[in-house]
């Protein structure tokens, strides 16, 4: 199985949370089959073991841990990070009824990640920034069938996946829903959860038997000026035995950025992943020993280290290998061949009476020489699809992206002329036109009709620039700053951070004696050395950040 040696990209971290015992699995059998060993002071992964084999993952937490503290230790610190521009996706998997709809969607009383992370995004949006636009689309995806949970359910119909020309994955006429309170979420996520598929699985009798995607776009403005888009993605899988056309192959190709052809929530997720900055994987397990085989399929797909498997090269003498008499025996598997688990064979080794489960997919040679062939497990590294940040053979690591340096200084030059602020504008617009692969004719039409009104700063055009980007974009802010310190109205000063009414008063009276030409002038009105470099920090290095 391709999908063992995988190993889950680096900006991805693997929890895993056991649920407590049925009582339908206790009557089956008592016994347990999981243990879990703390993190040591030197190693901060944890360890669990089922029956044999041991996992290496970033956290495992017990049946003893509650809804609100698993959210507190795990989630809580992300929501800052959105509002700063950060792209996050959290998703639970897990056999059917091991507890990711409970650990998403959680109970009316005891609400999970989902209602926690939307109540916790409005709370600090309110308190810490200075506006903020929350935009939500709401999927159900069954059997390959997408629906849109934000129409009437007597005007649903099933939506199409498409590639974007961007290498994005959309959904075609899907609703893009203002959010405007935590509120007015709960009751159009309530409503979904609701109507959501439901099916009995050997335990529970009221299993998620439908994948349940929340995508949250959020754009904010701080009270520094920082513009930010980012992108928060909460997915809640259905039991992984219902991701077609099998679990095994959408495991490999979630982990290696290949989207499955007709597949939607293969597609939508690696897509997800593939764009987020920050990923979570909540990986949820029985601990009865009824279900072992399928939570050791599935920790095997999230586990960072499977400790079972030996990198001592294997030698097989191909004269003494046989196939279990299961079925008539097939063509010889190659690397391009896609077999489900269930059906893969296992290699029978006479002489030394063991039974080694086939690692991988291999061409085997050698076979009318009777020579051992030395097989050495080695991971299969999928191409990744057009678009994504990622090297072959290295995945999910990011790329310098000029696209995104290019969107925050549009968004930036956006913000600059809402407020009024046209010479600025028109100096980030041109730099991030100079930017881009082709002209683009309506940026260069808005360049224009800008600079019939403004005069042009004390700034090098884009083209004629010698100097990195970085500083080019400092320099505009800088002469920007300059510019309302010495001509600025009133209120104009007063949009700069770390300037109040009285530091106005002094600027608007001193004019007549000071020139600014540096930031640091502003000593002349009585700043003192540290409040001049937080003026610069909130005005300048922080908007510089992101690019």
């Amino acid at each position: 199985m391709a999908s063992l040696f995988l190993l889950p990209p680096p900006h991805m971290k693997v929890i895993v949370r056991v649920r407590p015992m049925l009582p339908t699995e206790s009557k089956k059998s008592p016994a347990t089959c999981v243990e879990i060993a703390a993190a040591s002071p030197s190693n901060h992964e944890s360890q669990i073991q089922i029956d044999e084999q041991v996992f290496d993952v970033d956290r495992v937490y017990d049946d003893r841990l509650n809804q609100r503290d698993f959210f507190v230790k795990e989630f809580s610190h992300v929501i800052p990070s959105v509002f700063d521009g950060t792209n996050v996706t959290v998703f639970a998997c897990g056999t059917p009824s091991a507890g990711k709809t409970y650990t998403m969607e959680g109970a009316s009383k005891n609400p999970g990640v989902t209602a926690r992370a939307m109540q916790k995004l409005f709370q600090y949006g309110q308190q810490q920034v200075a506006d903020f636009r929350v935009e939500m689309v709401l999927v159900e995806v069954c059997q390959s069938k997408v629906i849109d949970c934000l129409v009437s359910k007597n005007h649903q119909e099933e939506l199409s996946v498409r590639n974007a020309p961007n290498g994005r994955v959309l959904v075609d006429g899907v609703v893009r829903k203002h959010i405007r309170s935590y509120t007015e979420f709960h009751t159009a996520y309530d409503r979904a959860c609701k109507q959501r598929r439901k099916g009995a699985s050997a335990f529970y009798a009221r299993s998620s038997r439908s994948h349940l995607v929340v995508q949250l776009r959020i754009n904010s403005r701080g009270f520094d000026g920082s513009v930010h888009e980012s992108q928060f993605d909460l997915i809640d899988l259905a039991g992984h035995d219902d991701i077609c056309p099998s679990v095994q192959e959408s495991a490999s190709m979630m982990l290696d950025l290949q989207p499955l052809a007709g597949n939607a929530i293969s597609r939508l997720l690696t897509d997800s992943v593939a764009h987020s900055d920050m990923a979570v994987m909540v990986c949820a397990i029985s601990p009865a020993r009824v279900v072992v085989k399928e939570t050791l399929q599935m920790l095997q797909y999230a586990a960072k280290k499977k400790h079972a498997v030996s990198p001592v090269p294997v030698v097989v003498n191909m004269q003494a290998v046989e196939l279990t008499p299961k079925a008539k025996p097939a063509a010889t598997p190659t690397l391009e061949t896609t077999t489900p688990w269930s059906k893969r064979r296992r290699v029978v080794l006479k002489s030394a009476n063991k039974i080694v489960p086939p690692m991988k997919k291999l061409k085997l040679q050698g076979s009318t020489t009777g020579a051992p062939v030395v097989v050495v497990p080695r991971p299969i590294r999928l191409k990744p699809f057009a678009g994504s940040r990622v090297v072959p053979g290295r995945a999910f690591l990011s790329q310098p992206i000029e696209t995104a340096s290019i969107k925050h200084l549009l968004t930036m030059a956006v913000d600059f002329e809402k407020r009024g602020k046209g010479r600025a504008a028109v100096a980030l617009y041109k730099h991030a036109h100079g930017l881009l692969p082709q002209a683009n004719e309506k940026l260069a039409a808005r360049i224009r009709a800008l600079e019939e009104n403004a005069s042009p700063l004390t700034s090098p055009t884009a083209g004629s620039s010698p100097r990195p980007m970085h500083a080019h974009v400092q320099h505009i802010l800088e002469a920007d700053i300059l510019d309302t310190l010495n001509h600025g109205s009133p209120e104009a000063l007063l949009e700069l951070s770390g300037i109040g009414e009285k530091k106005a008063a002094k600027i608007l009276k001193g004019r007549d004696h000071v020139v600014y030409t540096s930031v640091r002038d502003l000593a002349k009105v009585g700043m003192g050395e540290k409040q001049v470099i937080r003026f610069q920090h909130l005005n300048i290095t922080s908007r510089l950040t992101p690019l």
